[in-house]
């Protein structure tokens, strides 16, 4: 594994395999800034006691099953792009 790469590396992760590969280890996930973007969506949708749960969870706002999972991250990412 290339310890280096980041996901920025490449613009279309629907044509490479390395997000799908690395998805879930720590240099993966760290190399990333929107990883805690992505987590943070999950947190506020999924935790009924976190200080905006009125906001979402109390609201059934929910993340959808593309974004969730072991393809979940890599999925996001595709859809979403990087920062601008």
């Amino acid at each position: 594994m290339d310890e280096n790469w980041s996901a920025s590396a490449t613009a279309d992760y629907s044509s490479s395999a390395r997000p799908r590969e690395l998805a879930g280890t720590a240099t993966y996930v760290s190399s990333n800034p929107l990883y805690s973007v992505w987590t943070g969506m999950h947190q506020r949708c999924r935790d009924p006691k976190g200080r905006n749960a009125h906001l979402y969870y109390a609201r059934g706002i929910t993340v959808c099953e593309r974004w969730s999972g072991p393809d979940g991250f890599p999925n996001f990412l595709a859809d979403m792009g990087e920062n601008p």
